[in-house]
């Protein structure tokens, strides 16, 4: 395998990655990057502090790095979601290209997943995004694609930085990189019959990998030493109250769910694919397929076990069990997708995934413009999945070679008739087991993914190149429609430069003038092309930047960030201390912090009690959404009746000096700011009794407000 043709894949995908993921906004990542550079104050009891500085990440120590080196918030969380674009969608392109070995498959694969929602849509208990386009996606967005990216880079044949990036998995994300190093240790261990021994081996590099992760680590240690110790038994039962009746995502996963069917059918297709088609597959891939043949069968049995989940100890409960299919999740597509386009010799494969080519063009479209519908990708991807795993499964001999192709044709038309039935009830299961049984047609004419009918030899040279043709224009037709078509062109002429880097000593060399020309006129088109992407990144990057409002650009949290002691957010109200520099007491909306750092459970309790109204132990009552957090009304009506003096209590003991409400809420407090979405609230030293007449909000019909003598505040 061409070293260009990796880079090719990297560079194409990665900017596209870039490009869209530069839209992401704020990232929760930088708020504890914050804490960790020493940016916001904080009591060492406080439960936001101790989730800050024991969650260990480098997503948290590499952007706080950033942060004392002087770059501000706006754009190191705008790297953040830069960053994990470019990880996601490099991991999806060199998973497809080492099936595949079809570049433009490999580069526009990220893209297909994006737009037709293919992994997105097999989502169960954890999202499954390609990109951080919310701040708290960050890290599944990350942690997921890691895994693939360092299994991919294997399969690639990048042994080293593959076993490198496997070492420094823990580092990004402790679960999930312990379960990419584990798995990929393993498949690297693992030697098959026949099977030459790797000619460098990657020992040192994981070495060097597990090094820097240790010592990322011990950084962390360092930062936590000044956390207080707390009971451990009351520790363990919030953590467990916790997962049991606030979380969203520690749930069970369903027995039917799309992701099981899924996880399942690659567990098989690996199995078979590593059984019968070792030979035929790139010898590179076969480390990628192990990955993926142990991670499928081991994240079904977590992601069921879920279903127990009261037998379960409480350490693998708060790991979260149900998300390990995430990473089979955004595997598959890529996988069907590069085995389909690896047997496309054969005429019979290569029109399904022309067809297949079609489908995701159209989807496209649909999720674009939402003119037409078409069936939800991952059932159709699932159902080229099983197509391939009944090919691949094929008995070889030739004596039952031709009864088995009699079985696959009998099911496939029993399957039409199925369809035909069930369109009044179901109209997409119908479409989609149409559309398994028509791919079983086609896929019944040969006996194995590699072999069947040979287009030449039966003097059919029109429909290859025909099928190859519909193939390049939908491909081209979907990254367009993406990412638009300049940016297309000028990433496929910078890619393309990658492969021909001799035009640009030709140029110096006193070599024929047309050989110049030609050579001059192929590096300035190139140049033209990247300037023009380049141009349109940049300015992306401008305009979502100029759109983060914070301290800096906004009078209302310029207000909160020159308060004292601590700030006391209402119930959901998102990243005030990212946007201020300044600590806040409690992040109500993302409570789920005490399933990482179990010991911040006992003061959040401590504070949902005193200040909120709430406790863990307390049922909850029917009409409660399980958020990983309070919900909008959480404490309200306690808030609205609290008198000055409690609000003066409460300040002196957990030291808070300012309330950050809603915009609709009231308290009996001083009024000092507010816009569209929230107003601030200054609660006032112990013995003094603030005035109610600007404590209130302002009525509809009153000509006069308390605005008028507040500062002007913009949304």
């Amino acid at each position: 395998m061409g070293r260009d043709e990796i880079r090719q894949v990297l560079f194409f995908s990665g900017l596209c990655g870039l490009l869209l993921g530069l839209g992401g906004g704020w990232q929760i990542a930088d708020e504890s990057a914050q804490a960790v550079a020493g940016l916001a104050s904080y009591p060492a009891d406080d439960p936001f502090y101790m989730y800050h500085l024991k969650s260990w990440t480098l997503l948290h120590q590499i952007p706080a790095l950033l942060l004392v080196c002087g770059m501000p918030e706006s754009w190191v969380s705008m790297l953040l979601s830069g960053l994990a674009g470019v990880i996601s969608f490099q991991a999806i392109a060199l998973c497809a290209f080492a099936f595949s070995r079809d570049r433009l498959l490999a580069g526009v694969a990220p893209l297909i997943c994006h737009a037709t929602n293919a992994c997105r849509d097999l989502e169960s208990v954890h999202q499954i995004r390609l990109l951080s386009s919310e701040c708290w996606l960050i890290y599944g967005v990350v942690g997921t694609s890691y895994v693939l990216y360092a299994w991919s880079l294997l399969g690639v044949g990048y042994r080293r930085r593959g076993a490198l990036l496997l070492g420094l998995a823990p580092a990004v994300h402790p679960v999930l990189g312990c379960w990419c190093l584990g798995i990929g240790a393993l498949s690297l261990a693992w030697q098959g019959r026949g099977e030459a021994p790797a000619a460098k081996s990657p020992r040192r590099w994981l070495a060097a990998g597990l090094c820097l992760s240790a010592l990322s680590f011990a950084a962390q240690g360092v930062l936590a030493r000044g956390i207080p110790a707390v009971d451990s038994e009351l520790t363990r039962q919030l953590a467990a109250v916790f997962a049991r009746d606030w979380d969203n995502h520690r749930v069970p996963v369903p027995i039917n769910h799309l992701v099981v069917i899924t996880a399942a059918c690659a567990t098989a297709l690996a199995a078979v694919c590593l059984r019968f088609e070792v030979k035929s597959l790139p010898p590179q891939s076969i480390v990628l397929l192990r990955c993926l043949a142990i991670s499928a069968p081991l994240g079904l049995l977590l992601g069921l076990l879920t279903n127990i989940q009261d037998e379960l100890p409480l350490p693998l409960v708060l790991a979260m069990p149900g998300r390990f299919n995430d990473v089979i999740a955004i595997a598959f597509p890529a996988l069907a997708l590069g085995l389909l386009a690896r047997g496309r010799s054969n005429l019979a494969l290569h029109a399904l995934f022309s067809l297949v080519m079609v489908y995701c063009l159209l989807k496209t479209r649909m999720m674009l413009r939402h003119d037409f519908y078409v069936p939800s990708s991952p059932k159709v991807m699932l159902a080229v999945g099983l197509g391939l795993l009944l090919v691949s499964a094929a008995p070889t001999p030739t004596s039952y070679r031709y009864l088995f192709r009699h079985v696959q044709r009998g099911v496939a038309l029993a399957g039409l008739f199925a369809a035909a039935y069930a369109w009044r009830r179901d109209d997409e299961l119908a479409m989609t087991v149409c559309i398994a049984s028509i791919a079983l047609l086609l896929l019944s004419h040969s006996a194995g993914v590699w072999q069947g009918i040979d287009a030449r030899a039966l003097g059919w040279r029109i429909a290859p190149a025909l099928l190859s043709a519909i193939d390049a224009v939908c491909l081209a037709k979907i990254a367009t429609s993406v990412v638009g078509p300049w940016f297309v062109l000028g990433l496929a002429a910078g890619a393309a430069y990658l492969a021909r880097r001799r035009w640009l000593p030709l140029v110096a060399q006193w070599s024929p003038s047309a050989y110049r020309f030609r050579a001059a006129f192929a590096i300035a088109l190139v140049g033209m092309s990247v300037g023009l992407a380049g141009t349109k990144l940049v300015a992306r990057a401008t305009e979502r930047h100029a759109g983060l409002r914070d301290w800096t650009n906004d009078p209302l949290l310029a207000t909160i960030s020159q308060g004292a002691g601590l700030a006391l957010t209402a119930s959901r109200i998102d990243l005030v201390q990212l946007q201020t520099r300044r600590g806040v007491l409690l992040y109500g909306a993302a409570m789920n912090q005490l399933t990482y750092v179990p010991a911040s459970g006992p003061k959040i309790n401590e504070i949902l009690r005193k200040i909120y109204g709430e406790d863990l132990f307390r049922p909850r009552p029917q009409s409660w959404v399980r958020c990983g957090g309070l919900m909008i009304e959480s404490g309200r009506e306690l808030w609205e009746q609290r008198e000055p003096e409690e609000w003066a209590a409460l300040g002196r003991e957990f030291g808070f000096t300012d309330v950050v409400t809603f915009a609709g809420w009231t308290t009996k407090l001083p009024l000092v700011a507010r816009n569209k979405r929230y107003a601030v609230y200054r609660v006032p030293p112990a013995g003094d009794r603030p005035r109610h007449s600007l404590a209130r909000a302002p009525s509809s019909n009153s000509s006069m407000t308390p605005e008028t003598s507040l500062p002007s505040v913009g949304e």
